[in-house]
């Protein structure tokens, strides 16, 4: 499993928003484990707000996973 976190350019710094995306993928990953997945097969990324996954600003406040 990936988990991937993103910001919103819109809102805040680039160096807040650094630290947003990675704890929406780290809250995500903790879930995750919680909820019995091995810790090995988590992976985490995140890209504060250097990448977008919507053109709507406020759908980039999330977190994306993907499973292999």
């Amino acid at each position: 499993v990936n988990v991937s976190g993103y910001a919103d350019i819109e809102t805040g710094t680039h160096a807040g928003n650094w630290v947003l995306s990675q704890k929406r993928a780290e809250n995500v990953a903790a879930a995750l484990k919680k909820a019995g997945i091995a810790a090995d097969r988590i992976t985490v990324d995140y890209f504060g707000d250097t990448k977008k996954v919507s053109n709507v600003p406020s759908e980039n406040r999330c977190s994306v996973i993907v499973t292999r």
